[in-house]
């Protein structure tokens, strides 16, 4: 697939996505807010991080050939956790823990 026609695509999905994105953010909130720690809210917690700190995603294929990490991509020599609250990337840079 040539460059042109694969960002046609990937914007296409985007305007998808971008009509659903109210509809996550909410469900997110939702599962956030469960009293146990369940599937749903373990993965409203990684999604939370992916929306609010712009992270990508990553996949293997783009690290190798752009020396870039995403979320799934990213070493552990990369990062570090001082406490539950605070995740640090080097170089350094704090993702606060949302309030409840």
């Amino acid at each position: 697939m040539s460059g042109g026609v694969r960002d046609q695509s990937k914007f296409r999905r985007m305007l998808v996505f971008s009509g659903v994105l109210s509809l996550l953010r909410a469900r997110v909130e939702r599962d956030l807010r469960a009293a146990d720690l369940s599937r749903p809210q373990l993965l409203a917690t990684v999604v939370r991080l992916l929306d609010r700190t712009l992270i990508r995603v990553g996949s293997d294929e783009y690290a190798r050939e752009n020396h870039s990490y995403g979320l799934t991509t990213t070493r552990t020599h990369y990062t570090h956790v001082d406490t539950p609250s605070s995740v640090h990337a080097r170089p350094c840079r704090q993702v606060p823990t949302p309030a409840p």
